[in-house]
């Protein structure tokens, strides 16, 4: 009961608060309609331009006046459109991730960084964070579908989009969208992630070097417990 009591308080404080900004503001607009008023009398010899020119400053003052009981008296912002079943499921990797991966100079320490940005409209991946070689890989929905945008150490910056996905794995496809021409630039060209368990992932990265693909490399990845992570 106390509880509520208080939150009840805490609300009608907030209310009180943008009722004062509310009239406060209305005031200031007040003021300045007076004076526009008396600026414009010496122009006119009778009174009529005047009231209607009093009547326009009223009608924009009035407008003002709403919009700002708008903003004040809103209390959360718009709710972003629903995700994707594919980008929710990709929100369950928030957090640290360590494993091995092989980008062609055999295998070496590598650690990844989820996380959930825009509202939850966006999920970020960090590779080699803090590294000189660090990559980001944006995930998101793009007309309701899932897609990523790979910004890659070679300098480029390949698209792609959802292929196929099921209960433990999404795989994606390049997008030309992104303007890169496969037959001459070395890029990202295709990735499968795939969930082996709640605290495992392993990623199929597939790339074309002068149209020609390379060797796939699996790199499976392991969840950082938090108090793990926190020592590091």
């Amino acid at each position: 009961m106390l509880r509520r009591q208080i939150a009840g308080t805490g609300c009608r404080t907030c209310e009180i608060r943008s009722e004062k900004k509310i009239k406060n503001f209305a005031k200031r607009v007040q003021r300045a309609a007076d004076r526009s008023s008396s600026l414009l009398k010496p122009h006119f010899k009778t009174d009529k331009p005047i009231k209607h020119m009093n009547t326009k400053i009223t009608s924009i003052c009035a407008s003002l006046l709403l919009a700002a009981t708008a903003v004040l008296s809103a209390g959360e912002p718009p709710k972003p459109a629903p995700s994707s079943p594919q980008l929710e499921k990709l929100k369950t990797l928030a957090g640290t991730w360590q494993g091995k991966a092989d980008i062609g100079q055999g295998p070496i320490d590598m650690i990844v960084q989820y996380r959930v940005l825009a509202a939850g409209s966006v999920v970020e991946e960090r590779a080699f964070p803090g590294m000189p070689n660090e990559m980001v890989t944006m995930f998101y929905d793009k007309e309701g579908k899932l897609a990523l945008t790979h910004y890659c150490m070679l300098g480029n910056r390949p698209e792609m989009a959802l292929k196929a996905s099921d209960a433990n794995s999404l795989t994606f496809d390049f997008d030309s969208c992104c303007g890169i021409d496969p037959k001459k630039e070395t890029h990202m060209h295709a990735m499968t992630l795939r969930f082996d368990d709640a605290n495992t992932i392993t990623t199929t990265c597939k790339a074309l070097a002068d149209g020609k693909e390379m060797p796939a490399h699996d790199t499976t990845l392991h969840r950082v417990k938090a108090e793990t992570a926190s020592t590091k």
